[in-house]
């Protein structure tokens, strides 16, 4: 006998029941949850007093449950009817379902499987009070409130077969995930940490990590590079897992390296016996077949009856692969002729561990709803946490500008019906980018712009295109409006309104209370009080953990040119003793180097003034907007003599490469990483503080670029520091414990003199 298996009604008549296409309508129509929330409400205030007055009564959102066994698996089904009537010794079911199409045009179907749900609820009403139970489906209309109600009467016996006919025919995927977590949780039990030993810091990490899970904490831990931070995280959470504290793991990333990482630790896990399900989600432009995007059965074979064949796909996949890669994925999908991005999200229900962005937990437009919306009994893992207090300020901010609507308008032509609401918008942007301007009047013009885009999308099925991003654009609007505060602030350009997330704390932590732990860990966690006060509600009971680094003090030489200031108004002025610093450094000892600057035009300046010096020979440089990564890193060889790369400080090579020994002997980073200045910063200064806007972040991206240096037990390396401001106390009191005994130099001291006696030590 399987562990009971619960699932929600409307889980169940969803993926049981869908079939047919993806189309752009499908996720038209999943966007309107609010609308949708509140044509609800105010249907049921109707209900109720209409009720009421002939002496029925009346009760919203009720409650419902019950259990039925199939060939070992007790099914624990749950819900929440929308309306519940009790009137003259018997019940009427009532379900609510929102539309924009005239309700005059609406039609009782009584086989649509928009009755599903109200004949499951009635069924279970029915079993436990033992009285007549009938159905009503109600649509509601959107904008006028208005509704119309359909009437149906069942048999007990009839609502029954439905009922279990459903479950049934869920029992195999029930089965499987049944199968699934025993195999998981037998493994998970048993497993070993795969490497027979830790690191040092690794166990007192993963003793972290785990203390959290089962405590239902958050932990914030710094550990520097080397400790084998996914893989302690992962481990204690597998191990949480079998042991029942948890549901899932999301092991939650900001770049695809990482993502890489927590597969490559899963197969090391696996290779040492453990059987657990992972998925990895890969963004929804990124992993489509076609090479224009548009969710569209008319151009796309794999739109085209996609909900015809993708419980197929999933059993087939579940049932063969652990890991379940995006190339994994991309197979799969290619076999069965399904949507890639729909079919992975389809795939996580069946998985254990899912690897993803910080996009899919947080982010209100590609939020994982089917876990998120409620919540559940899990692990969040948050890789590189550093980056992330800028990604969720991106997150719950929103823009609009006036140029978008007028150029769709003049594209789409006067005889369109979106050519008046398109331009109603263009004008009030304009307007109110230039006078006062409340948040919400906007957001009720935009909501009468979605509305008249839905209207037109149900009259012209598999149309519109290009009119979706403008729709999906006002839709962002809406949603920023309802969540906008103390803690927003309004930027207002000609023509161009934008809502600007100054602090998301208090938006993170209301997704925070919804999962069981939380953990939090990057190598330059520092200071902590900063994101813990900017990452969640900052809480006296979190988990901190600082880590020193595993590797040797004598490996890393850290030394300090203060005698050079790169402040803005000296950088003319610092050209020529960056480039001497730069050339010393290299000159010292033969092999791989970088040198980091806090823009693009600064690094030009000093590369420009280093080959008029110097050859050009063993240098190269990042360009802006080439996306040449990886052939600029296949640059850095084992065996090349001297190669100085100079780069963006803060860019794709400050963090999540591993260039290991030889291939990277030692960095410079000019400057201290400040944030350019703009006016989106100084308002973060306004409502934090200095440090919290530039010092900070700066710092993190400092200690990011120098952690590339010592990447294992046996690297040697150097780090040299280039700005006078590193002298001061706000800069000197960040440096990591691991960068104690720095050399700061001084006076005639000569950079190649220190360098030259740690190479030779």
């Amino acid at each position: 006998m399987h562990k009971p298996v619960k699932i929600s009604v409307r889980h169940l008549v969803e993926f049981i029941l869908r079939s047919g296409d993806i189309d752009s309508g499908f996720f038209v129509t999943s966007s309107r949850a609010l609308e949708g929330m509140r044509l609800h409400q105010r249907v049921q205030k109707l209900r109720k007093k209409e009720v009421e007055s002939t002496g029925g009564v009346y009760q919203r959102e009720l409650k419902l449950s019950t259990e039925y066994e199939h060939k070992g698996i007790n099914f624990c089904i749950e819900g929440r009817a929308d309306g519940l009537v009790i009137a003259d010794g018997a019940a009427v079911i009532e379900e609510i379902k929102s539309t924009l199409q005239p309700l005059s045009r609406i039609e009782n179907d009584a086989q649509h499987w928009h009755w599903a749900q109200a004949k499951c609820y009635a069924y279970m009403y029915a079993l436990s009070h033992k009285i007549p139970v009938s159905c009503s489906l109600i649509y509601g209309h959107v904008e006028t409130g208005e509704y119309i109600t359909f009437k149906e009467n069942y048999y007990f016996d009839e609502l029954e077969d439905f009922f279990i006919s459903l479950v049934k025919r869920y029992w195999d995927f029930a089965s499987l995930e049944a199968d699934c977590t025993a195999e998981a949780q037998q493994t998970g039990l048993t497993l070993s940490f795969p490497f027979g030993g830790y690191r040092e810091g690794q166990r007192e990490m993963a003793v972290a990590v785990y203390a959290a899970i089962k405590n239902k904490k958050k932990l914030f831990a710094q550990a520097p590079t080397g400790i084998g931070k996914t893989m302690a995280t992962l481990f204690s959470g597998v191990k949480a897992l079998a042991e029942g504290l948890g549901e899932k793991i999301f092991y939650t990333t900001s770049k695809t390296v990482q993502r890489h990482l927590a597969e490559d630790a899963l197969g090391y896990m696996k290779e040492s016996g453990l059987l657990m399900r992972s998925v990895t989600l890969t963004a929804k432009d990124k992993i489509c077949f076609k090479e224009t995007r548009a969710c569209n059965p008319l151009f796309c074979e794999y739109a085209k009856g996609h909900f015809d064949r993708v419980n197929d796909a999933i059993l087939d996949c579940i049932r063969q692969q652990t890991i379940i890669s995006r190339a994994t994925v991309e197979e799969y999908a290619r076999k069965h002729t399904v949507c890639p991005s729909e079919y992975a999200l389809d795939l996580s229900l069946f998985c254990h561990v899912i690897i993803c962005d910080y996009n899919h937990v947080y982010d209100p437009k590609a939020q994982l709803k089917r876990f998120f919306q409620e919540g559940g009994d899990f692990i969040i893992l948050q890789d590189e946490a550093h980056n992330l207090i800028d990604r969720a300020r991106e997150m719950f901010s929103t823009a609009v500008h006036r140029k978008n609507f007028s150029d769709l308008r003049r594209e789409l032509g006067r005889g369109h019906p979106l050519y008046k609401q398109l331009g109603i918008v263009a004008k009030n942007i304009r307007t109110f980018s230039k006078e006062d301007f409340k948040v919400k009047e906007l957001s009720t013009i935009l909501a009468d712009f979605a509305a008249a885009c839905e209207a037109w999308f149900k009259e012209n099925q598999g149309e519109g295109e290009e009119i979706l991003p403008l729709y999906f654009s006002a839709l962002d609007y809406i949603r920023t409006a309802d969540l906008f505060d103390e803690r927003y602030t309004i930027f207002k350009e000609p023509d161009y309104i934008r809502l600007f997330c100054l602090d998301p704390s208090y938006l993170l932590s209301l997704e925070q209370k919804k999962s069981r732990a939380w953990v939090f860990f990057s190598a330059t966690l520092s200071p902590l009080p900063y994101f813990q006060a900017t990452l969640s509600d900052k809480n006296e009971q979190d988990y901190l953990l600082r880590l020193p680094s595993p590797f040797p003090r004598k490996n890393l030489c850290l030394t300090v040119e203060s005698r050079i200031s790169t402040k803005y108004k000296h950088r003319d002025l610092s050209l020529e003793a960056v480039v001497e610093s730069l050339h010393d450094m290299i000159q010292a000892k033969a092999g791989n180097y970088m040198a980091f600057f806090p823009s693009y035009a600064y690094l030009s300046q000093v590369y420009d003034r280093y080959v008029e010096r110097y050859s050009e020979a063993e240098i190269i440089r990042q360009y802006q907007g080439t996306g040449n990564e990886q052939e600029f890193l296949a640059e850095f060889h084992q065996n090349n003599e001297a190669l100085l790369g100079f780069v963006v400080l803060g860019g794709a090579f400050s963090e999540g490469i591993d260039l290991k020994g030889e291939r990277l002997i030692g960095v410079a980073i000019v400057g201290v990483g400040l944030p350019l200045i703009s006016d989106e910063r100084n308002l973060i200064m306004n409502y934090f503080n200095f440090n919290y806007a530039y010092i900070y972040p700066g710092m993190n991206k400092v200690m990011q670029a120098a952690g590339r240096v010592i990447r294992s037990e046996k690297d040697r390396g150097v780090v040299l520091l280039i700005d006078s401001r590193y002298s001061e106390e706000d800069y000197r009191s960040l440096f990591p414990a691991e960068w104690s005994g720095y050399h700061k130099l001084i006076g005639k001291e000569k950079l190649t003199d220190i360098l030259c006696e740690f190479w030779n030590s």
